[in-house]
C-alpha cells in the first residue's frame, strides 16, 4: 500500500467514496477547498508590489510590507520552497484525517451494503444462468435466463469497481494493509473462503478470462461473495509453495508433487465437521446411486 503524504491524494480517494454515497463534513471540504487553493496559487508577490507602487492610495506602510514580502520571496530557494509546502500539506493531512474520521465507520458501512447488494445481485443471476455457459445455449432458454446469462458479467465489472471503492474506505477508517498484501487483503475485504481449499481460492482469484472473471470462479468453487463488518476482515494469505516429495517405488524412487495446502485443508473440513456435528447438523458423507444423501454417523 502507498503511504498517503499528500493531501490532494487523500481528498480525491474521500471524493471516490463520497461518490458511491458516502457522506463528508462541513468542515471537510472548507479544509480540502482552502487546501487545493493554495497548492494551485502561484506568488504574485512582486506583481503586487509593482501595482502598490502606482497606486497613490496605498500608504508607505503597506509599500514597506509589499516590499519584504517580495524580496523574501525572491531570496528564497526551491528547496525551501518546498520545505513550507511540506511542512503545511502534513498540517492539513492531519487536519483531513481527523475531520474524515467522525464519518469513515459510517462511509465504510454504505459501501459495504452496496458490494454486499451487488454482489447478491450477481449471484442471483450465476444461479439462473452461468455466465460461462455457451451462447448458443441461450437460444431456446427463457427471457429470465438469458437476461440473467447477459446481467451476470456487468454485474461482475460492477462489483469489482466496488471492491476498489471497499478497499479505500476501509483503509481510511483505519484498516491495516502490510506492503505487498494487497491482494491478500483484498479476498479478506470480499469473499469468506471457510473450508474452501486456499490454493484453489488463489486460482480463482486470479482468473481474468471469460465473461465473469474472478467472481465468477469464485462463486463456481462455493465461496461466499460477501464484505465483512469493518474490523472482521483478514488477509488471506497465499499458499504455501508446491513441493517435490519422494517415495519408493518398484524400481527404485518416485519423485510427485506434493501439496502443503491439502493437510491445511483437509484440517479444517475435520474441524468444520466436528463443528457441525456438534451443534446438531447432519453431516452428508456422499450421495449414493439413488441420489440419496448418506449421513455420516
Amino acid at each position: 500500500m502507498q503511504t498517503i503524504t499528500l493531501p490532494s491524494t487523500y481528498i480525491a480517494q474521500v471524493q471516490g467514496i463520497t461518490a458511491a454515497g458516502g457522506t463528508i463534513t462541513q468542515r471537510f471540504q472548507t479544509i480540502a477547498t482552502r487546501w487545493e487553493t493554495f497548492a494551485a496559487a502561484e506568488s504574485a508577490a512582486q506583481a503586487d508590489l509593482n501595482a502598490a507602487i502606482l497606486d497613490p492610495s496605498v500608504s508607505a506602510e503597506e509599500l514597506a510590507r509589499l516590499r519584504t514580502i517580495a524580496a523574501a520571496e525572491a531570496g528564497i530557494g526551491v528547496m525551501e520552497q518546498a520545505s513550507v509546502r511540506n511542512e503545511a500539506a502534513a498540517h492539513v493531512l492531519a487536519a483531513l484525517r481527523t475531520e474524515y474520521n467522525t464519518v469513515a465507520a459510517a462511509n465504510y458501512e454504505t459501501i459495504r451494503a452496496q458490494f454486499n447488494a451487488k454482489a447478491k445481485e450477481l449471484v442471483t443471476a450465476l444461479n439462473i444462468a452461468d455466465a460461462e455457459a455457451p451462447a448458443e445455449d441461450m437460444v431456446k432458454a427463457t427471457a429470465k435466463v438469458r437476461s440473467a446469462w447477459s446481467d451476470g458479467p456487468a454485474y461482475a465489472h460492477e462489483l469489482s469497481a466496488l471492491l476498489d471503492t471497499l478497499h479505500a474506505a476501509a483503509l481510511l477508517a483505519g484498516k491495516t494493509e502490510p506492503t505487498g498484501k494487497h491482494d491478500q487483503c483484498l479476498i479478506g475485504l470480499s469473499i469468506d473462503a471457510t473450508g474452501l481449499h486456499r490454493r484453489r481460492v488463489w486460482e480463482a482469484w486470479n482468473t481474468t478470462e471469460g465473461r465473469g472473471g474472478k467472481w465468477r470462479a469464485l462463486w463456481k468453487l462455493g465461496a461466499t461473495i460477501e464484505a465483512p463488518e469493518l474490523g472482521q476482515g483478514r488477509a488471506y494469505r497465499e499458499p504455501k509453495p508446491m513441493e517435490t516429495r519422494a517415495e519408493r517405488a518398484n524400481f527404485g524412487v518416485r519423485q510427485f508433487p506434493y501439496d502443503p495446502e491439502d493437510d491445511a485443508h483437509r484440517a479444517e473440513k475435520h474441524q468444520l465437521q466436528k463443528t457441525a456435528v456438534e451443534a446438531g447438523i447432519p453431516q452428508i458423507d456422499y450421495v449414493d446411486a439413488t441420489n440419496r444423501p448418506v449421513h455420516a454417523h
